[in-house]
């Protein structure tokens, strides 16, 4: 009879138990989220700092806003050049013709006048009279003369004037002359002027178109 034979015990087979895979899956998942997560605040992060520099802050946004704006400077116009001060008029270029144009005027005015000593001043102390007095003789007479005359009336028209040399003119003109009832119209004469220093005086009178010689 045979003995029953005992039956095969199979052997154990150790399992790695499955939940420490699950684990480690269940971290590397938690990895992958957190590290998104902290790349996303992150760049949000960056975002934030770049987007605080670059917006101005609010006092500063008003204070630019506020900021006057240039105001366009008209250009300087250039200062406006000083008219050029008039010049001198220039003095006759004759100047010995201005002085005799000069005195014959104011020897017509004293004479009119009845200024005795202004109108004998006009004379050289050289003057010859023409009737062959002598000069004192000749001033003593017309000075009797002027007195005696109520009013006096000269005018002198078509002067001409004659440069001998450089110390004598020449002037021959037409005179009128009127005092009460006398008159005397376009009578020629002619004066001799000596230049004594720097003043023209009368040294010859005549009536008529008395030729004179240069000394």
């Amino acid at each position: 009879m045979g003995s029953d034979a005992e039956p095969e015990i199979a052997p154990v087979v150790e399992r790695t138990p499955t939940t420490t895979t699950a684990t480690n899956l269940t971290y590397g998942i938690r990895a992958i989220v957190i590290t998104a997560l902290l790349s996303s605040l992150g760049g949000a992060g960056i975002m934030l700092l770049v987007k605080d520099k670059l917006t101005p802050a609010p006092e500063q946004a008003v204070l630019a806003t506020n900021a006057p704006r240039p105001v366009a400077t008209p250009p300087i116009a250039a200062p406006a050049q000083a008219s050029p001060a008039p010049s001198p008029v220039p003095l006759p270029v004759n100047t010995s013709e201005a002085s005799a144009r000069v005195l014959i005027e104011q020897w017509r005015s004293a004479w009119i006048n009845r200024d005795s000593n202004t109108y004998l001043s006009f004379y050289s102390a050289d003057f010859v009279p023409t009737d062959g007095s002598t000069r004192t003789n000749w001033a003593t007479a017309r000075r009797k003369n002027l007195a005696s005359r109520p009013d006096i009336n000269v005018s002198i028209h078509d002067l001409q004037i004659t440069q001998i040399d450089d110390k004598q003119l020449k002037l021959l003109f037409l005179q009128d002359y009127a005092s009460g009832s006398y008159r005397e119209s376009a009578k020629t004469k002619t004066l001799l002027l000596v230049l004594e220093g720097d003043v023209w005086r009368i040294t010859g009178e005549w009536m008529g178109d008395h030729p004179i010689a240069s000394k």
